[in-house]
């Protein structure tokens, strides 16, 4: 079990973090914007274990430039795919991904999916789970998030509903593996309310920052997800 204090250095007030938040979704929206453009490049050196960065719905790889950063300085590859426009059906999506992995022979991985991008993980096939050193799914409503009805039109959503038997599936599938850490803020606009992020069985760490986009974008959020990365380094 993963050791972290989540709330190392991370004092700031509830208004603090939520100007934090409005401010990190701003730049959430023009990494999208840039993705459209450009995908991030995978950076493959390195002399540690290489990781895996899945985005969530609406979400392109520049999104992850802050975490790639740190992640590369620790001395790990980092692989950041896009699966177009994170949009569509999640099962397809999940085999776009384990033909990633077996294009660039990855083992021994460590796997981050953040909100529909830790759905992606979990539909992965159980020799994918097996491969991945550990995966960690962040700020993903495995238990149906009600605000997936605001975008019915989206298949994507229809699959993370509270009703959706593909998110039944997975969410079991996860809870049956020992390598799955679930990482969740204590107040999350998007996958809320906050109990569906949880998973019975899997080690959960809880951000003390509120918000859905800072789980990837803030310096607290990233010292949690390097250090439970390096912490399954040994």
């Amino acid at each position: 079990m993963a050791k972290v204090d989540p709330s190392a250095g991370c004092t700031h007030g509830a208004l603090y973090q939520a100007l934090e938040e409005a401010y990190w979704l701003m730049v959430y929206g023009c990494c999208f914007v840039l993705g459209l453009m450009r995908s991030a490049p995978h950076t493959p050196t390195g002399d540690r274990r290489p990781v895996v960065l899945i985005c969530g719905l609406l979400g392109r790889s520049p999104s992850f430039y802050r975490l790639r950063r740190h992640l590369q300085r620790q001395g790990h590859p980092v692989y950041t795919p896009d699966f177009g426009w994170q949009m569509g059906n999640i099962e397809r999506k999940a085999r776009q991904l384990e033909a990633f992995l077996d294009a660039f022979e990855l083992d021994d991985f460590h796997l981050i999916g953040h909100s529909m991008g830790g759905f992606i993980v979990a539909a992965l096939g159980d020799a994918y789970h097996a491969r991945a050193r550990q995966i960690i799914t962040v700020g993903t409503g495995f238990g149906g998030t009600p605000m997936a009805y605001t975008l019915w039109i989206l298949k994507a959503a229809r699959m993370m509903a509270p009703g959706s038997a593909f998110r039944r599936l997975h969410r079991a599938r996860l809870g049956a593996r020992e390598n799955v850490i679930i990482v969740r803020s204590w107040w999350d606009e998007i996958s809320a309310p906050i109990s569906v992020c949880s998973i019975e069985g899997c080690q959960e760490i809880v951000s003390p920052h509120l918000g859905h986009i800072q789980l990837v974008m803030s310096d607290c959020s990233i010292r949690i997800l390097t250090e439970l990365v390096s912490a399954r380094e040994a």
